[in-house]
Order: structure tokens, then C-alpha cells, then sequence
């Protein structure tokens, strides 16, 4: 998306897709059912907690961009 021209697009074209796919997901594995659809949203964030605390780095450094006019 960096050396894009039209960044925008690649972000909300990524965002649709990955909710979409999720709430597919959801919706297979929910049998169109409440309760199965909220065990799905609490297994869901519980897992993005866990991946967010195991993939944490304890120094971020910044990436330099190079801008091309």
C-alpha cells in the first residue's frame, strides 16, 4: 500500500474482504443460531488478544519511507 498510488483503495478493498470472510465464517459455524454466533465472536477475540500478545516486539522501530515524486 506504501508505493501505491491509490492506497485507499487496497485498504478498504482488504477491510471488506477480511469482514467479510469473518462474518461467512460466523455465519457457517453459527448454524443460524445466537448462542453459537456470540461463542464464535468470544473465540474470535480471545484468539486476536492471544496472536496480539505472542507477536508483541518489546522495541518497535520505525521503517523508513522513501517518497518517490
Amino acid at each position: 500500500m506504501l508505493s501505491s498510488k491509490k492506497p485507499v483503495l487496497w485498504y478498504l478493498g482488504s477491510l471488506f474482504i477480511r469482514v467479510g470472510l469473518i462474518l461467512l465464517g460466523f455465519y457457517y459455524m453459527g448454524q443460524n443460531n445466537f448462542k453459537y454466533m456470540l461463542i464464535c465472536l468470544l473465540g474470535f477475540v480471545a484468539a486476536r488478544f492471544m496472536v496480539i500478545r505472542m507477536t508483541k516486539t518489546k522495541a518497535m522501530k520505525p521503517v523508513p519511507v522513501e517518497k518517490e515524486y
